[in-house]
């Protein structure tokens, strides 16, 4: 569970949250996690690639995001999330794909432990942790909390394993480093959030 909701990941909806146009199988799509208000459990939405270039939803919305293909009605047993998908929900995303939803790194937030701010950076901190379990993710260092332990979190430092150093691209995918934020969870809850993320992965 994140921040007080268990994530619908959901499957693929087959219809264009924007445009309503059927998603046909073998369509490249973006699937989206969204808040939906106060009180309200986040909301999956799936996008034609065309319609997410034109207008996607606001970044106070989208806790994550990945690409996905549609698959053919039939086929039910794949895991929702596999490790390429956790890599591109935890990845940094820019060009004219998706609209970018980098970590601040800010600790303040105000829109509160409920907000897309806070979901988004606790999801990205146990998919970290999810892959570096994996070994897909390898640890590079702790990045300390600027101003000392009292005046925020510190970071993981990552890296793809097998990546080299860092290219001239950004990303998770092109074996940049990746910064990412501790998201204030305890041992109980980091532990309850990967086993449902797990499940939702396919097991270990």
């Amino acid at each position: 569970m994140l921040t007080g909701h268990p994530m619908p990941i959901g499957r693929h909806t087959r219809r264009c949250a924007l445009s309503g146009r059927e998603l046909l199988p073998g369509e490249r799509t973006v699937a989206a996690l969204l808040d939906d208000g106060p009180g309200r459990p986040p909301v999956r939405a799936d996008y034609a690639l065309d319609a997410w270039r034109a207008s996607p939803p606001g970044p106070e919305r989208v806790i994550a995001r990945w690409h996905t293909t549609v698959c053919q009605k039939a086929h039910k047993a794949a895991p929702l999330l596999d490790d390429d998908t956790l890599l591109d929900i935890l990845d940094e995303p820019g060009g004219d794909h998706a609209q970018p939803i980098a970590d601040t790194g800010a600790t303040a937030d105000p829109g509160g432990a409920h907000s897309a701010a806070a979901q988004r950076r606790t999801l990205r901190y146990v998919v970290a942790l999810l892959l570096v379990r994996r070994r897909r993710l390898a640890v590079e260092g702790i990045e300390p909390p600027a101003g000392g332990p009292q005046r925020g979190r510190g970071a993981l430092l990552l890296r793809r394993r097998g990546s080299g150093q860092a290219g001239s691209e950004a990303g998770a995918s092109a074996g940049a480093q990746i910064r990412v934020q501790d998201a204030g969870l305890d041992e109980a809850g980091v532990s309850e959030a990967i086993a449902q993320l797990e499940q939702l992965a396919g097991g270990a």
